[in-house]
């Protein structure tokens, strides 16, 4: 089954979280590759180059983000570039139906994004006492009183954004191709502030890498040149809305070289699940073990007459 929309495993550190997302997008970008659906391997047309963002909030992505959304959307043909993930599928209306189904082919359906958390929203409580059955003021786990939530004129809980210390984190996005039933008049269009603001980013290195997490730069070196100038030109076509034409084809030499990276790429990623995999059937059969044991124990209970 699908994971959480979003989340951060407590087990994986930053380092390690950061080798994996380098080596999901290596393995994505050479698999388009090899399988001719990269989107930078062919002509495109401005018209074609619309950038990935997300429907239920018009922000664009970014980096490897928007590259690996775009490679889905050659991959599996879709007509938009609009993505979200299931609970923002919902709150544009999608069916339960739909949603299901996507999550249930989340593996060919979706794409693992990665963010760098740096705000947070937080409710705002008012000087109103939040009072127990007996109308005294609840206190709180830490020994403080409890308040109730400040609202606004519609009566909704008001919240504030706050800075924090910068998270790394994933998410699983759907293309809206996924879920028919969305309302289109709920889909927001895509915020050009934003998506300047990412082209400003991308082409700044301390700003990307503080707050765009992996970008081309730190996977460049495992592609041949010719690969790497091919994006890059992707890259910039896109930013500044001009057609795109595939500065120079691979050759034999470097069609085999993309051959060996994913072959090595997804030899690497067995290799890293294997001792978690054998941790979680050590815990399958340990809570197997236990459950046999608590049956034996139990007395059959006798008839009465």
């Amino acid at each position: 089954m699908e994971t959480n929309q979003t989340f951060q495993k407590a087990e994986r550190s930053y380092e390690e979280m950061i080798e994996g997302i380098k080596n999901n997008a290596i393995i994505s970008i050479a698999t388009s590759i090899k399988n001719q659906n990269a989107p930078f391997l062919k002509h495109q047309n401005v018209e074609d180059l619309q950038r990935a963002y997300n429907a239920n909030t018009g922000a664009s992505y970014s980096g490897i983000n928007s590259l690996l959304l775009d490679i889905k959307k050659a991959e599996m043909g879709y007509e938009t570039n609009q993505w979200v993930n299931t609970l923002q599928a919902q709150m544009l209306g999608a069916s339960k139906e739909e949603i299901e189904a996507a999550k249930s082919k989340w593996q060919e359906n979706s794409v693992k994004i990665h963010y760098i958390q740096t705000k947070e929203r937080i409710p705002v409580y008012s000087d109103r006492p939040l009072l127990d059955q007996d109308g005294n003021q609840r206190i709180l786990k830490d020994g403080s009183p409890a308040f109730e939530y400040a609202r606004d004129e519609n009566d909704k809980i008001k919240y504030e954004t706050k800075d924090i210390t910068p998270v790394l984190k994933e998410e699983r996005l759907y293309n809206i191709a996924n879920f028919p039933s969305i309302k289109q008049e709920k889909i927001k269009a895509l915020n050009p502030e934003i998506e300047r603001m990412h082209i400003y980013k991308h082409s700044k290195k301390e700003n990307a890498k503080k707050s765009m997490g992996v970008i081309l730069e730190d996977i460049a070196d495992k592609f041949y040149p010719v690969t790497r100038e091919q994006i890059e030109t992707y890259f910039k076509a896109q930013n500044f809305k001009k057609d795109y034409d595939v500065p120079q084809a691979l050759n034999d030499r470097q069609k085999e070289q993309i051959n060996t990276i994913v072959s090595k790429a997804v030899e690497e990623s067995k290799k890293a699940q294997a001792p978690k995999q054998e941790t979680q059937q050590k815990e399958v059969e340990k809570e197997q073990q236990a459950t046999k044991q608590n049956t034996q124990t139990k007395k059959p209970k006798g008839r009465t007459r």
